[in-house]
């Protein structure tokens, strides 16, 4: 999680660009294509038909663009939504509610929601307890490079837990996570005794 340098907003997830201002989170100067298009001036030529159809094609990239925004804000806010209900945020706590919001966002591909769910059906919180489940969201998280998903994997392989016991297959699934820097996987690797 991080603000946007230009206009303050948060921006959750990995994002390149702002999806409220459309600025280069990095820092550069650099707009979203988007924002390029829209304020790259038009030559004229001709009788104002390439006006016309750049002004229609600035349009269409714009719509298309909302529309992406739209189901990024849409997810990140029900998986939000969900953990304000799963850790009593701001309203009182309810895992029912906050697994209804996490599948929402789940269904729309939000890897984070993804592990989060599968939080819920390995600990039985709002959901009966379901261990297959639970590495059903891990691997979906897991495959979208989520690193505490990745973590959580090996340990289900490393014990058994919704899985056949596979060390092998902990460990890869630990190695993934400790590539991005998650020391509770490093521990259990080293725990495993393979580097």
């Amino acid at each position: 999680m991080s603000n946007c340098k230009f206009c303050g907003a948060e921006v959750i997830g990995e994002h390149r660009f702002c999806p409220q201002c459309g600025k280069a989170l990095d820092g550069s100067k650099k707009d979203t294509p988007v924002a390029q298009a829209a304020t790259t001036p038009q030559k004229k030529k001709g009788k104002g038909k390439k006006i016309v159809i750049g002004i229609v094609g600035v349009c269409l990239v714009l719509a298309i663009a909302f529309c992406t925004v739209l189901v990024i804000t849409r997810g990140e806010r029900e998986r939000n939504r969900g953990l304000d209900y799963y850790l009593g945020a701001y309203v009182e706590q309810d895992y029912t509610k906050a697994v209804e919001h996490l599948q929402k966002a789940a269904n729309l591909g939000d890897a984070a929601a993804q592990y989060c769910l599968g939080l819920c059906y390995n600990n039985g919180q709002g959901v009966a307890q379901d261990y297959t489940k639970a590495v059903e969201y891990y691997q979906k998280a897991a495959d979208q490079g989520y690193a505490a998903a990745q973590y959580s994997l090996g340990l289900c392989y490393e014990y058994g837990c919704g899985v056949e016991k596979d060390l092998t297959k902990a460990a890869e699934y630990y190695r993934k996570a400790v590539d991005q820097g998650n020391s509770d996987a490093k521990e259990a690797l080293e725990k495993l005794g393979t580097k």
